[in-house]
């Protein structure tokens, strides 16, 4: 996938993160490496466009669909464009259809991956639209303040809905051979 996507050569690939002992990655054009998170902020900020990637192989289908990629979070702050790649049902997917945050590729297939960067980088407007809305993203959703606040109320009505709980019901058992019930 990775190949297919850094042949064109009207496109410049940078990637960063863990080699995973995958000898593939050290020899793709463009590869990083994992960068200490100072320096992958900066690396972030120097790029036109970010792209999130998530598995469209069908064993990987229930943690796209349930994890939300961190990475997101921290591409949001940058203020720039996103682009992410992956099945309608991942949870960045479902994000940006609500939010309207960001450009979405649903077609496993690389080569839809760079024809939506070409159309993107033709038309300046939109991609300055997406960083505006990444960046909006940022302060509504993913600001340090605004997630406090959501885990607090989260917390509160937690605890509230636990005490607001009923008794336990009580349960009648019955039998062929015997009668009973049990009260609390």
């Amino acid at each position: 996938m990775t190949a297919q996507l850094c042949d064109d050569s009207q496109l410049d690939f940078r990637f960063s993160g863990p080699s995973n002992d995958d000898p593939h990655w050290a020899a793709t054009p463009g590869y990083q490496g994992r960068l200490p998170s100072d320096h992958l902020r900066e690396f972030l900020r120097q790029q036109d466009l970010l792209l999130v990637t998530m598995s469209f192989e069908p064993q990987d289908q229930r943690r796209t669909r349930t994890s939300f990629p961190s990475k997101l979070v921290e591409y949001c702050q940058t203020g720039l464009p996103i682009l992410i790649w992956g099945p309608e049902s991942c949870s960045a997917v479902r994000w940006s259809r609500q939010a309207d945050a960001a450009e979405v590729v649903t077609n496993a297939d690389p080569q839809a991956v760079v024809e939506a960067l070409k159309r993107l980088r033709g038309n300046p407007g939109w991609l300055a639209e997406l960083a505006r809305r990444s960046a909006a993203s940022a302060e509504r959703e993913f600001h340090p303040a605004q997630i406090q606040k959501q885990f607090a109320a989260s917390l509160a009505a937690a605890a509230s809905s636990q005490s607001r709980m009923p008794d336990a019901p009580h349960f009648h058992h019955h039998a062929a051979s015997q009668q009973g019930s049990l009260r609390r």
